[in-house]
């Protein structure tokens, strides 16, 4: 079984350096189509260049050819889906397994949406923090594959057709909805709606609702912990001329990263409306 993590880490680690190249070539409504270059001086990148991880690290993370830095985001969205995937398969898989072989079928496709799911998720962090954008695109993509995760486990009896499971989707959905609304789009973005739609189809009632008080629990905790840092450096800066960040209450902050957060601690921790209730 540790081979099978080993690979599945890789595949994980390849498949996140693809999401780079999603995310920013979305950002820069490019076409995914082309082969990689330096952002900075735009020269092809070649294939020893592009090896996950690797790469990064032998190049000490500059460019080859102008020496610019190389963001950490593509070593660190490499790694992290490398990881979320291997995590997903220890979950997915038996623990009483001995060989892949004698995996149902059902079940490696059970586990290959789980991993869609994941790298979907993963794009729509890094390009909130990005942009504080989530696109149709990636909402969409995440609550068909939700859908379709579920649909898979109910015919193949793993688990049982509910209702209320369907309906947490846009029940989740409409509280959001209204704050928009209501407020013009200044409390809260569309795309995080979205997000919480395929959030009740992913994980259901319970654990769903989990990940979303989650998400604000933490949303709330490191807005007023940045905001307490932040008083700090304010009281600093007025006995210099540096001028501090004004962070409030009102600042435009992403919130999709904490959904997915509240969705990473219900999915993988096992934290459910019950499970919050006693804490």
């Amino acid at each position: 079984m540790l081979a099978l993590y080993f690979w599945i880490f890789i595949l994980g680690a390849v498949i996140g350096s693809f999401l780079n190249v999603v995310v920013l070539r979305v950002e820069g409504n490019m076409t995914l189509r082309g082969r990689s270059a330096c952002p900075r001086c735009a020269q092809a990148l070649k294939w020893y260049e592009l090896v996950p991880l690797v790469s990064y690290g032998i190049q000490r993370g500059r460019c080859r050819s102008c020496h610019g830095r190389i963001s950490w985001q593509y070593p660190l969205v490499e790694l992290t889906t490398g990881l979320i995937f291997v995590l997903t398969a220890s979950l997915a898989l038996p623990a009483s397994l001995t060989s892949v072989t004698t995996l149902p079928m059902h079940a490696w496709f059970v586990l290959l949406l789980h991993m869609a799911v994941w790298a979907t998720l993963i794009v729509i962090t890094v390009y909130d923090l990005r942009t504080k954008l989530i696109p149709d695109i990636f909402s969409y993509t995440f609550m068909g594959l939700a859908l379709a995760l579920y649909a898979l486990l109910v015919v193949s009896g793993v688990q049982a057709f509910s209702w209320w499971w369907l309906a947490a989707g846009p029940l989740f959905y409409l509280p959001y909805w209204l704050l928009w609304r209501v407020s013009n789009g200044g409390w809260i973005g569309l795309g995080d709606a979205k997000l919480s739609w395929g959030i009740g189809w992913y994980l259901g009632p319970l654990y769903g609702g989990a990940a979303i008080l989650l998400a604000f629990w933490i949303g709330a905790l490191v807005s007023l912990g940045l905001m307490g840092v932040q008083r700090l450096q304010h009281r600093d800066a007025q006995n210099s001329d540096t001028r501090a960040p004004n962070l409030t209450l009102k600042s435009e902050v992403p919130f999709g990263p904490y959904l997915v957060l509240g969705i990473a601690l219900a999915h993988f921790l096992d934290i459910s409306i019950g499970t919050l209730m006693f804490l």
